[in-house]
């Protein structure tokens, strides 16, 4: 059976774009919002079976653009432009979410900093070391990669964050890396880092503000956790400023 467009297709599509101009993404089902989406990526195609299928293959929205280049591609319909356009929308979600943080204060909207390290390492199949470098009002300088792994542990360095923080004129620093089994429960040599980076920074007048891990779909951030321990059992040093509320299941 032909996967051709014909005549009466084109109102279809027509009808999807009125309705996203006059209601916006609310009135749609997540695969029609993928079906309109496939229209500007396929023009000569129906697409909305294209959409279910995806649908179908990747569960959701998130795990369809979640899917490498190959994986999109081996869905029938979906050739290597559809393909790369579909993870072209992610790269642009990464940096608006990376846009939003530059000019925000760490504490004040902790929660942003964390969807954009879930956006920007989620996905990663090994694991990577990424490191905020903040100024004395908690404002982002710059956020560096600055260790490389495999799927279940990375190599950290501490002496290069305290060079590359002193190198920023960073005040405070924030880590950040993704676990990525999907489960964020810190490891013990997760917590060793923790330590060994605070102290390392703690003469050179730094603060290690935070140590977030992130998958796809979560996040664990030893600041929240250290809000309800015992000053002996906190992991980082007690910083004064808002405290975010609760941690995303």
């Amino acid at each position: 059976m032909s996967n051709t467009l014909d005549p009466g297709k084109g109102g279809h599509r027509q009808r999807l774009r009125e309705k996203f101009l006059n209601t916006g993404h609310s009135g749609f089902a997540d695969y029609e919002l993928l079906e309109l989406f496939l229209t500007y990526a396929i023009p000569r195609k129906d697409v909305k079976p294209i959409a279910k299928q995806l649908m179908a293959e990747f569960k959701t929205l998130g795990g369809v653009f979640d899917a490498s280049i190959q994986e999109l591609s081996a869905v029938a319909g979906i050739g290597e432009n559809a393909a790369v356009m579909l993870k072209l929308v992610r790269a642009l979600c990464v940096r608006y979410l990376q846009s939003n943080i530059q000019r925000l204060p760490y504490m004040d909207h902790v929660t942003k900093f964390y969807d954009y390290a879930r956006m920007r390492l989620g996905d990663l199949s090994d694991e990577v070391m990424m490191v905020f470098f903040l100024n004395a009002k908690n404002y982002l300088i710059k956020e560096e990669i600055l260790g490389l792994g495999t799927t279940d542990q990375v190599n950290v360095f501490p002496n290069k964050i305290a060079k590359h923080a002193l190198m920023n004129d960073a005040k405070a620093v924030v880590l950040c890396h993704n676990h990525p089994s999907g489960v964020v429960t810190p490891s013990i040599d997760d917590t060793q880092t923790t330590y060994t980076v605070k102290r390392i920074l703690k003469p050179l007048d730094i603060i290690l503000l935070d140590h977030i891990i992130v998958s796809k779909f979560a996040y664990y951030s030893y600041r929240e956790e250290d809000a309800h321990k015992p000053a002996a059992y906190k992991v980082l040093d007690a910083i004064p400023g808002p405290q975010n509320p609760g941690r995303k299941a």
